[in-house]
């Protein structure tokens, strides 16, 4: 059975990419507008999560009470199951590279299929959709697609909101948290590394009631991409088995197309 990723408990920040930065196929094209639909992840605390793509479909019309009916499927999806923990840190997969007739373009929406799973220390487990999203969640997009065109959509799929574990029952469910990222945002990126590296740490920025969340690589490195311009704190919070205390800073200053760097060293539990 094909589970369709849908609106009730899912977050979304709506933004299209004109222009991208891919090359337009201009030989290819013929009229039509080329289409990228591409993957990444925001990551969680997991050894892995496996996302079965079963198929992405557009519709025409933008607005807000669009059905069942009207759906298009389009042609060059690259079906298959994706690791989003290898989507990290500005590394991004290619979903789709379509010529689509050009006019309006509505809204967007990733079919998932069964094979959807999470690793937790080790261990293996099924991630469950909820009844309530298998019915269907559009993302709304609502541009005017121009023929002779590239338009590319970045998904950031956030893998730490989007897994939540279902009471004591050892099962675990898929509520997909979803933003779409801009290639040429008017937010900034804030990179960095944290040491010790190879201790997994999530990493928060928060500006009054915002925040935005990831975790460290096996490295130490972190990204945040398109955030929005303003002063932020950052909280580091290593995981509580590794007899390091969390760490804050603040007065870090995020500017419309700048990078900033936060490199931080976590300090050793003080011993009672």
């Amino acid at each position: 059975m094909k589970n369709l990723i849908g609106n009730t408990g899912m977050a979304l920040l709506a933004g299209l990419i004109l222009g991208g930065c891919s090359d337009l196929n201009e030989d290819r094209v013929n009229g039509n507008a080329q289409l990228q639909v591409r993957l990444t992840d925001a990551p969680g605390n997991y050894d892995a999560v496996y996302i079965e793509i079963e198929d992405v479909l557009i519709h025409r019309a933008g607005d807000d009470s669009v059905g069942e009916e009207g759906w298009e499927r389009i042609e060059g999806v690259r079906r298959g199951t994706y690791n989003l923990l290898e989507l990290v840190n500005g590394h991004d997969t290619l979903l789709v590279d379509a010529n689509v007739p050009s006019g309006h373009l509505g809204h967007l929406r990733l079919v998932l299929g069964d094979d959807n799973r999470v690793v937790i220390a080790g261990t293996e487990y099924e991630l469950k959709t909820p009844s309530a999203q298998q019915s269907g969640i559009k993302i709304k997009i609502n541009q005017d697609l121009r023929e002779n065109d590239i338009y590319e959509i970045l998904l950031d799929f956030d893998a730490a909101r989007s897994i939540v574990e279902a009471g004591n029952s050892g099962q675990y469910l898929l509520k997909p948290v979803i933003r779409v990222v801009p290639p040429d945002p008017t937010g900034g990126t804030v990179r960095g590394v944290v040491t010790p590296g190879n201790i997994t740490t999530a990493v928060l920025a928060v500006a009054g009631t915002d925040t935005l969340g990831t975790y460290t690589d096996t490295l130490g490195n972190f990204m945040l991409k398109a955030v929005p311009a303003g002063n932020y704190a950052m909280r580091f919070i290593p995981d509580t088995a590794s007899g390091y205390a969390p760490f804050d800073t603040t007065g870090i200053t995020v500017g419309a197309g700048e990078v900033h760097q936060v490199n931080v060293t976590l300090l050793e539990n003080a011993e009672d």
